[in-house]
C-alpha cells in the first residue's frame, strides 16, 4: 500500500503551500468543472440557481454561468499559485458573496434561508483562513524565515 502522505505532497507540489490553500483551489476548480458540464446538461436550471446565489438579475442568467465558471478557474489558479493577485481577487469575491448571501437569506421566502447561510458560512471560513495565511500570498517564504529564526 502506498503512503497517502506522498500523494498529498505531490498535490501540494511545494512544501510552502498550505494544505488548506490546495483544498480551496481544488474545491473551486471542481466547482468550475461542474458548471462547465452543466452548460451542456441543464443550463437554464443551473444558471438560474447561480444567478440567484450571486444576487444578479435573472435577465443575466445566460451570461452569469460561464462567467462564474471562468472566474472560478482563474481564482483557483491564483490561489494555488500563491500569487498576491489570487489573494486580492479571492478576498473581495468572498466578502461580496458572503454579504449578498446574508442579504438574500433575510429576503428569500421561496428558497428558504439554508442555502444562503451555507454560502455565508463558506465565505466566512475562506476569508478567515485566507487572512490567517495572508503572508503566504503577500510575502512568500516569510513564514519559513520566521520559523528558522525561532529555531536558531
Amino acid at each position: 500500500m502506498s503512503n497517502p502522505g506522498l500523494f498529498i505532497n505531490k498535490i501540494r507540489n511545494n512544501p510552502n503551500r498550505p494544505l488548506g490553500i490546495v483544498a480551496i483551489s481544488i474545491f473551486y476548480l471542481f466547482g468550475a468543472c461542474v458548471l462547465f458540464v452543466s452548460m451542456f446538461t441543464n443550463y437554464a436550471g443551473v444558471a438560474e440557481q447561480i444567478t440567484l446565489a450571486h444576487g444578479v438579475p435573472l435577465d443575466l442568467k445566460f451570461i452569469i454561468l460561464p462567467a462564474v465558471a471562468i472566474f472560478a478557474v482563474v481564482m483557483s489558479y491564483g490561489i494555488y499559485s500563491l500569487s498576491s493577485w489570487g489573494y486580492y481577487l479571492t478576498m473581495p469575491y468572498q466578502i461580496c458573496f458572503g454579504a449578498v448571501s446574508l442579504f438574500l437569506a433575510f429576503l428569500s421566502v421561496s428558497f428558504g434561508t439554508q442555502p444562503f447561510f451555507g454560502n455565508l458560512m463558506w465565505s466566512a471560513l475562506i476569508v478567515i483562513y485566507l487572512v490567517i495565511k495572508r503572508r503566504t500570498f503577500i510575502h512568500p517564504g516569510i513564514e519559513e524565515q520566521i520559523l528558522s529564526h525561532k529555531t536558531e
